[in-house]
């Protein structure tokens, strides 16, 4: 095992490389600074804030809410198929079983809280 060090931490990079490889797991390196060599996370960064600014703006929602927005977002894509793993989920493709989707619901939906001010108060 080799041990590199920067910037004052360690990195156990062989035994991290060998446990990519046993998963399944391909990495690509990237130079630091180098916005060039980073697309695909720049891309979907894109992506991300892009749909999230779609939902907020058909929801009527201020800008105070993009933060939960973009994290609602980020959660239907990982919960959403996609053409480059097979039609599959990448929750399906990671834990190896289908992705449950009985939990989502519709966004910007009404809830209502359970005030108990007498049976005829608006509720």
């Amino acid at each position: 095992m080799s041990l590199r060090i920067e910037n004052g931490l360690e990195f156990y990079k062989a035994s991290f490389d060998n446990f990519c490889k046993t998963e399944g797991t391909v990495r690509h390196h990237t130079v630091r600074r180098t916005p060039q060599q980073s697309g695909v996370a720049k891309h979907m960064n894109q992506t991300l804030v892009e749909h999230a600014q779609c939902m907020r703006l058909s929801a009527n929602l201020s800008e105070q809410f993009l933060v939960e927005v973009v994290s609602t977002t980020c959660y239907l894509t990982k919960k959403s198929s996609s053409t480059v793993i097979d039609y599959k989920t990448p929750q399906e493709v990671w834990y190896g079983k289908p992705s449950e989707n009985a939990g989502l619901r519709m966004f910007r939906c009404y809830a209502y809280t359970r005030v108990n001010d007498g049976k005829l108060e608006r509720r």
